[in-house]
């Protein structure tokens, strides 16, 4: 199973350059319900070894 978190993703979203205060509030109010690009991260596979102490460690594979 892989799991991603993807903490700052780009927003699908494109700001004007002025706006009144309730345009800005229209605007921010997109923003939030914008969808999220959708990118293709690559996602490393890893393993657990141990180590010379007997220690469980993360290597990638």
């Amino acid at each position: 199973m892989k799991v991603v978190i993807i903490r700052h993703a780009e927003v699908d979203f494109n700001w004007s350059r002025e706006y009144s205060s309730k345009g800005f509030d229209s605007d921010c109010n997109g923003y939030d319900n914008a969808p999220i690009k959708n990118i293709t991260y690559k996602i490393p596979e890893i393993g657990y070894k141990k180590d010379k102490n007997g220690e469980y460690v993360i290597a990638e594979k």
